[in-house]
């Protein structure tokens, strides 16, 4: 690494510490300069040589933050210079570029292979190792509900809410006029949707459930609706309005579900004329003693789709396995290029063999249902379709799932099933830090399965505090994962992007059986986090909660009230706080000044369900 002078050394110094990032956030990749040009090591950014003058730090667009943290503009980077020293060295030897909080007003960066701290300037605290501003930067703008927002003043406060015009909603700090305009954030907020009636264990136990999408209204102006599927031309609902700030529930028919293995166009779109939001139930509502089988899933509008995705699920019990769904959301031929780890089996479409690649040809609107082949019985058990590898020519949905699971399964497999589903989040919005809360305990064995995915080759993954086996870090490639139990919230960090998977265990909890089944979510990244919700809290079920996690500082308003300091609790470094509350049946909201993340999740005699309250997809 090339040396500045001492005076640019602080300010680059200081200038990262202002920005956004990650606790023990490593060193991105060094990029080669031109000539008369000098690396930032901080920044991984070239400069024209200063000879000894100070580093211009490019404002805000140059720190090294997180990809996104929410919805409107940034308000914790690209701080001035303050002109403070930065003490010696602490001698501490470290990896390039890692930080951390000394205490509230000091952060510490490791320069040159040592640790070097500083004093946060006045109107700035450490936060995740980082010096970040206490109010907010002049003329950023915010959303305080679905139809307000706000702008910060010149004094770093900011002013009063002002509303939306009427038939517009407040999206990362803009109003919206409808689906009429391009959304310029990818997030759950959108105007078109697919659905399918996925694969579920048969009779008694699910075989003519019908699956529902309740549609959430988050705006100011009705939504109208427009439901259809290739599959069913006479498809028809009595209502398809959803009047403002309320939600409508779409029951759709269980006469074309996706189970057979190869290519069909079982699927449903939802089209709206207004920005709304899609959560699929499979059942929505319990479905009663005999019958129990359930989980949820927040779906991702058409235009926060991608073309790469990586699969995470659950091994299925024999004789059916677990599956992946894949729809052609664009016009046209959609190639779809599959990489499994394990055997598949795509019906008349063809095969992806164990540790092989195959090109599927879709068209718009049909689906490929590929499914788990390993062969079954004693010595031939079926696996999970984790670490499947799907690329499309143009953006694609993919779902993954299984018909019938054991939570865990192996030697110490709960003899309580229920089939799980799952849309998955394109690659390229993955994170860096995830915050695995369990679910709300119910008997003191109870516990909660993570599994961390790697999008890349030697991806390094830290946990606070550490996990099964004590493991406080290792080591994944690219389609790997790695598994791990806790009853305790637990810091996930990476130096590259990873996915993480939460797991409810089934409901033979001693001594509380029969609460509770298997079911799957995919709990948001600090970057996907949003910092307003609106969802729906499915009925029938005995027991809702809502997990809330915040940062340390911040309050939380949910319906209008904010949640007492006293429900939270901190974990990891410190950065972090979360509740776990229980909420009733119907639609709710929830709020805050920076970004946060709600999820839900519920309990009944042997089922359950989980789901994501929302999320924004950075890319």
């Amino acid at each position: 690494m090339r040396l500045f002078s001492y005076l640019s050394v602080c300010l680059t110094v200081l200038a990262m510490l202002a920005g956004c990032s990650d606790d023990s956030e490593r060193g991105s990749k060094q990029v080669t300069c031109p000539p008369g040009q000098t690396l930032n090591p901080i920044f991984n950014t070239c400069h024209a040589n200063s000879g000894g003058g100070n580093l211009d730090t490019g404002g805000g667009s140059d720190v090294d933050q997180d990809t996104s943290t929410g919805p409107g503009p940034d308000t914790g980077g690209g701080q001035p210079d303050t002109g403070h020293q930065i003490p010696p060295d602490t001698g501490e030897a470290c990896e390039a570029n890692a930080r951390h909080c000394e205490s509230d007003s000091m952060a510490a960066v490791c320069v040159d292979g040592s640790y070097v701290k500083s004093t946060c300037p006045q109107g700035y605290l450490c936060r995740r190792g980082h010096c970040e501003a206490t109010g907010c930067l002049a003329n950023a703008v915010r959303c305080t509900s679905n139809t307000q927002y706000q702008v910060c003043l010149a004094s770093g406060e900011f002013g009063e809410a002002t509303t939306c015009a009427d038939g517009k909603a407040c999206v990362a700090g803009q109003c919206v006029g409808g689906c009429s305009v391009n959304l310029k954030e990818k997030s759950n907020l959108g105007c078109d949707y697919i659905s399918l009636r996925h694969d579920i264990v048969n009779p008694p136990f699910g075989g003519a459930f019908v699956h529902s999408v309740v549609v959430s209204n988050p705006g100011n102006a009705a939504a109208n609706l427009v439901v259809t599927s290739p599959e069913l031309p006479n498809l028809s609902f009595p209502n398809t309005r959803v009047e403002p700030l309320s939600s409508l529930v779409l029951d759709f028919p269980n006469t074309i579900p996706v189970n057979t293995a190869g290519v069909s166009r079982r699927i449903f779109r939802i089209a709206s004329d207004q920005p709304v939001i899609a959560t699929q139930f499979a059942p929505l509502n319990n479905p009663g003693a005999l019958k129990e089988s359930s989980d949820a899933t927040l779906l991702l509008p058409v235009n926060a789709l991608g073309s790469k995705y990586i699969t995470l699920g659950w091994r299925g019990l024999s004789p059916r396995g677990g599956y992946v769904d894949i729809v052609a959301a664009s016009p046209g031929t959609t190639n779809v290029t599959v990489s499994s780890p394990i055997k598949l089996n795509g019906g008349a479409a063809g095969s992806v063999a164990a540790g092989g690649t195959t090109v599927f040809t879709i068209h718009a609107n049909q689906v490929l249902h590929l499914v788990e082949d390993q062969g079954f019985g004693a010595s031939q058990p079926s696996r999970d379709v984790s670490g499947i590898i799907v690329e499309g020519t143009q953006p694609i949905a993919v779902y993954t799932g299984a018909t019938l699971v054991n939570i865990p399964d192996g030697p110490d497999a709960l003899a309580a099933g229920d089939h799980i589903e799952q849309q998955m989040f394109p690659t390229n919005t993955w994170g860096t830090t995830y915050l695995a809360v369990p679910f709300k305990s119910r008997a003191a064995a109870d516990f909660s399965i993570f599994r961390v995915l790697a999008m890349e080759d030697a991806t390094t993954v830290n946990f606070n505090p550490a996990v099964t086996n004590n493991t406080s870090s290792t080591v994944l490639n690219r389609g790997q994962y790695f598994e791990f139990r806790s009853a305790l919230a637990v810091e996930v960090t990476a130096d590259k992007p990873i996915q993480l998977g939460q797991f409810m265990i089934g409901g033979e909890i001693n001594p509380s059986p029969g609460d509770g089944d298997p079911a799957f979510v995919l709990p948001a990244a600090i970057e996907q986090f949003r910092d307003d919700y609106v969802f729906l809290v499915p009925a029938g079920y005995r027991r809702n909660f809502v997990t809330i996690v915040a940062p340390s500082a911040e309050q939380v308003v949910l319906n209008g009230s904010t949640v007492d300091a006293s429900q939270f609790q901190s974990f990891g470094s410190g950065a972090w706080k979360y509740a776990i509350m229980p909420i009733t049946a119907g639609i709710h909201t929830a709020s805050s000044s920076k970004p946060f993340s709600v999820l839900l999740h519920g309990y009944d005699s042997y089922i359950s369900y989980a789901f994501v309250g929302g999320i924004i997809l950075p890319e």
